[in-house]
């Protein structure tokens, strides 16, 4: 099932599908299934609305330990741009177990100010209990950092 910005699921009987259901990926709902702080939508790669991370430490993240099975391999993919040079800003995934200590983590850091797009692949480690997909921006240079169009597929 590959769940669209709507949270429209579309049903394929063939073979499990790659893509796994991250809600709100394109942030056309605004923030919506997105647990944030410092940010807004605008400035959209695709569509009408992206997330967009300003002025001190901000970020967003969405909880997708239903979705993975360990050991197996899987990408995260996002586009993502600084609003100015300098900035620091990254894609990422982590996963943690009960006690909140971090397994694994995987990110890729932003380095223009035109969309890019930043890939993760992985394997899903053995006791995690969470996994989080997040974008990040530190605080900086009190410019801003945008990401857009975040999904999650599963690797052969």
């Amino acid at each position: 099932m590959h769940v669209v910005d709507a949270g429209t699921p579309v049903i394929d009987a063939g073979s499990p599908p790659p893509f796994l259901a991250m809600f709100n990926g394109g942030f056309e709902s605004g923030t919506t299934g997105w647990s944030t702080y410092g940010s807004t939508t605008s400035g959209a790669r695709a569509g009408t609305s992206a997330l967009c991370l300003s002025g001190a430490s901000a970020g967003a993240e969405q909880e997708v330990r239903g979705q993975l099975q360990e050991g197996a391999s899987y990408k995260v993919s996002a586009y993502g741009k600084l609003g100015r040079r300098g900035e620091t800003a990254a894609v990422g995934m982590k996963f943690l177990n009960t006690s909140g200590t971090v397994l694994a983590e995987h990110y890729a850091m932003l380095s223009s100010t035109s969309y890019a797009q930043k890939t993760l692949q992985f394997v899903a480690p053995q006791g995690a209990t969470r996994a989080l997909v997040y974008a990040y921006k530190a605080a900086g240079k009190g410019s801003t950092a945008t990401f857009d169009e975040f999904t999650l597929t599963r690797q052969p």
